[in-house]
């Protein structure tokens, strides 16, 4: 057992460009039943060598059992640059009744005994050999009955995903991903390539199995960069624009030509791009509204929103160009487009919630029962309108999911006042505290500070409410003495611009 242990941990990369790009192990279906279960597992090869293999000669070995393979369709010789899926012999009797959709250029073969390898379960790993020569393997360990165990990976595997690497080349990090048998990410035509990509560049690795053809960087609909393909395994980078808003990769193989958009969500992201735009913590079923500000979808998969207390993370969903899209609890007859998401019950009476893309911070807003008087069905609305200081962008209004706020622009002055104006914290139950009260547009902070007649600061209030009282005493605690006090509203709006206001009271013992 320890000499097999060493045989797959020592593969070399001489054989290393026949590569497993998906395995199916958990298909749609009862495991016990035709069609279903083991009927529809599968195992996708795909040859990147300069080798023409039959695939006669091909073999798959869990440390248990060996399966030969034995070509089903397309031909019997497995050759660079195309695609070989291995099915299960129960798969052809009902290929009819639940067909896998299987592209039309791939190999097809199946296996020698009745079923891959005894079935594949959620740990099974496998070599895949010929003539007793390992070319590729997925495993991770033997177990004390020898057999191959694959398990590292991230996911679930469940009944709608299949297991394939993130890159065929270079570091084959395994993840869940969506089934496509018999294509393989960037193998077009005759032609092979594969990117890594941040803020500043695009690697390629890269190509051909035919003719010579080309691999173009296309930025802002202006050709970047071209990359010459042949049939050597190359390696370039180009560097990316500062302003960057559509990118996609043009390969051509001098018969057809192939492009695919790139994402620029998961590398680039503007501050601010999605705001959390509706919330609505008091109604039956609980959801809330994100709005893409930006002229370009964005995937949030995978990003996270939480409070003090919880976390959740985003399915699989892409927010669309200026599109405002709901998440909510359970299932939303309207609007027309929403998203069953199990997130965290919101507070009715106060709460901060946050929203983080997988680049950092994106958005957050914070609400508070006391700055929202009558709350009874309305939602709350983060637009430039405020009812109060305090809410944070946030108001009370008609419910809108999944379209712009209805409610007006904010004319809102920022002012502060106090009463009474003369107050006596003596205690006798009767103007004991100075209140101050405070008015501002949305999305407005204010600080207050207090001064004697002197110049001297007494008291300051780092994040004031709508409301604050004072009741005569300093930071530490010490009693102020009669006289005039200055009081001094300081205010900074989201975009950093900052007013103040003053006004005067007198305290008096």
């Amino acid at each position: 057992m320890k000499s097999l242990l060493i045989l797959f941990i020592l593969i070399t990369s001489a054989f290393s460009q026949i590569f497993i790009s998906e395995i199916e192990r958990n298909p749609q279906g009862p495991e016990t039943e035709i069609p279903g279960g083991k009927s529809h597992e599968y195992i996708e090869l795909v040859n990147l060598s300069e080798d023409t293999i039959a695939i006669a000669s091909l073999a798959i070995f869990d440390g248990a059992m060996r399966d030969q393979l034995i070509p089903k369709r397309g031909g019997s010789l497995f050759r660079p640059g195309t695609v070989l899926i291995i099915l299960d012999p129960d798969y052809f009797p009902v290929e009819s009744l639940y067909p896998i959709g299987i592209d039309p250029s791939a190999l097809i073969a199946t296996v020698s005994h009745s079923s891959m390898c005894g079935g594949l379960t959620g740990t099974d790993g496998f070599l895949v050999e010929q003539n007793g020569k390992v070319l590729a393997s997925c495993s991770d360990s033997i177990n004390e009955d020898g057999k191959i165990l694959f398990d590292s990976f991230s996911g679930t595997e469940n009944e709608s995903s299949v297991l394939a690497p993130n890159h065929l080349f270079g570091n084959k990090i395994w993840s869940e991903q969506a089934g496509s048998p018999g294509t393989v990410r960037g193998l077009n035509g005759s032609i092979i390539y594969e990117y890594e990509i941040s803020p500043e560049k695009i690697s390629f690795v890269y190509r051909s199995f035919g003719a010579n053809g080309s691999v173009n960087v296309i930025a802002n609909d202006l050709l970047i960069c071209s990359f010459a393909v042949s049939n050597s395994l190359n390696r370039d980078s180009v560097s990316l624009p500062d302003e960057l808003k559509t990118l996609c990769i043009e390969s051509s193989d001098g018969v057809s030509t192939f492009k695919e958009t790139i994402d620029l969500s998961r590398i680039r992201l503007p501050a601010g791009a999605v705001k959390i735009s509706e919330i609505s913590p008091r109604s039956e079923i609980e959801w809330f509204e994100l709005h893409n500000e930006t002229p370009s979808p964005i995937n949030l998969t995978g990003w996270k929103l939480f409070n003090e207390s919880y976390t959740v993370f985003f399915p699989a969903v892409v927010i669309s160009a200026d599109e405002y899209l709901v998440f909510s609890d359970k299932e939303f007859s309207y609007p027309e487009k929403s998203i069953p998401f199990s997130f965290f019950s919101l507070d009715n009476y106060r709460d901060t919630l946050r929203l983080d893309s997988h680049l950092g911070a994106m958005d957050s807003v914070l609400w508070d029962y006391s700055s929202l008087p009558k709350w009874t069905t309305e939602t709350l609305h983060r637009t430039a309108v405020s009812n109060g200081f305090g809410t944070k962008s946030l108001m009370l209004g008609t419910p809108t999911p999944g379209s712009a706020s209805s409610l007006s622009p904010d004319n809102t002055p920022l002012s502060v006042k106090v009463k009474p104006e003369l107050f006596t914290p003596n205690g006798d139950g009767k103007d004991d505290s100075l209140q101050i009260d405070i008015t501002a547009p949305s999305g407005y902070s204010c600080r207050l500070r207090l001064f004697d007649s002197s110049g001297k600061e007494l008291r300051r209030f780092e994040s004031a409410k709508a409301r604050t009282f004072w009741n005569g005493g300093t930071d530490s605690g010490l009693t102020v003495r009669r006289g005039p006090i200055i009081v001094l509203a300081e205010f900074e709006s989201e975009s950093g611009r900052q007013e103040s206001r003053r006004v005067g009271a007198v305290l008096w013992r």
